[in-house]
């Protein structure tokens, strides 16, 4: 198994102890962000015994990855607190955009324009987050808000949007420069899970 698979299921591992610790104020208080790294991590355990099979494990990720952006957004609207009009419509963009593209692209491919589009709206919707976050006339405690999980969304996201819009053409034509790139990603994972654990551990600290 190559070490970044390994280090990748350590740092799972880690993420989800506090999780299982603090699992009942997570359900109440984040349970769509608790569905989304959940369908996450699975993706993850379901592709990697794929991967070492010798056989693509693309089409795991064309499935998940629309379930993991709409579980953000219901995660995200509610953080940002729109109206249930709004959120109502924004899913239901969301789903409409979610169809078209996947089946827009085979299921064995990496599905660049879904995953730009999918993190754009992620990203932008986390820039509503901060930008309400900081218009606030009240003082917001850190630990009592989103403020860690929307950063460690805003920053994966964000960062992989330089690569995700190019790495399904890259693979089909300069295949040593996308593996290269895909160290990148697996970096910015790595990232994101210290930034998710560093949430987790701050709110675990308050409801303790």
């Amino acid at each position: 198994m190559p070490w970044y698979d390994l280090l990748n299921i350590g740092l799972l591992i880690l993420v989800w102890i506090p999780v299982f610790m603090n699992v009942a104020a997570i359900a109440s208080n984040r349970k769509y962000w608790l569905f989304f790294f959940t369908v996450y991590t699975l993706t993850e355990l379901v592709s990697l015994p794929i991967s070492l099979g010798g056989e693509s494990n693309l089409w795991v990720y064309s499935v998940s990855k629309p379930i993991q952006f709409l579980l953000l957004i219901a995660y995200l609207s509610k953080s940002i607190k729109l109206s249930r009009m709004k959120i109502t419509l924004l899913l239901s963009s969301g789903v409409i955009l979610s169809v078209f593209l996947f089946f827009s692209q085979e299921m064995d491919t990496y599905h660049s324009h879904a995953e730009a589009l999918h993190g754009a709206i992620i990203v932008a919707l986390c820039v509503m987050y901060f930008y309400k976050f900081i218009a606030a006339e009240a003082p917001i405690k850190i630990n009592q808000s989103e403020f860690w999980y929307c950063s460690a969304l805003f920053i994966f996201y964000g960062t992989n949007l330089c690569i995700n819009g190019s790495l399904d053409f890259l693979i089909k034509n300069n295949l040593p420069l996308a593996q290269k790139l895909f160290f990148g990603l697996v970096i910015n994972s790595y990232i994101f899970y210290a930034l998710t654990l560093n949430a987790l551990l701050v709110n675990y600290q308050r409801t303790r």
